[in-house]
């Protein structure tokens, strides 16, 4: 005798799963989310506001002193620490992209040093801020 509810449930006859006892009821498959229909459009990354920065960039170096850590990292935070009460993001991280590039070039790093890479698809011109006002008093 075969069971009723095979594929409308979502059952799959060869699942190697415990088998159900007499009285157990099966639960419903879970009820689908509204949204876009386009299977594609689930599994590509949405571009609308994103802030990327990076340490470097393919083919140049990342610098990292064995005690203080990586320069970008160091200016990041020191520009952080500094500047996030009355900077947004983005200007900090140009700010920082600056910095690294001045001690790569004051410091006569190999081929130029390291190059940070700050990327943004904020849209309308937005800022993102976050702590506006905050001066850590």
């Amino acid at each position: 005798m075969e069971r009723s509810d095979y594929g409308q449930r979502g059952i799959d006859r060869f699942d190697i799963g415990e088998s159900q006892k007499e009285g157990e009821s099966i639960s419903p498959p879970l009820a689908k989310v509204p949204g876009d229909k386009n299977a594609e459009a689930m599994n590509r990354l949405n571009y609308d506001d994103l802030l990327v920065v990076k340490s470097s960039m393919e083919s140049f170096i990342s610098k990292s002193h064995p005690e203080y850590g990586s320069l970008m990292v160091r200016a990041l935070v020191s520009s952080m620490y500094k500047h996030a009460c009355h900077h947004d993001l983005y200007t900090i991280f140009k700010q920082v992209q600056t910095k690294v590039r001045k001690l790569c070039l004051d410091k006569n790093l190999e081929s130029g040093g390291q190059l940070v890479v700050v990327w943004d698809t904020l849209t309308h011109m937005r800022k993102l801020y976050l702590f506006p006002g905050f001066n850590g008093n």
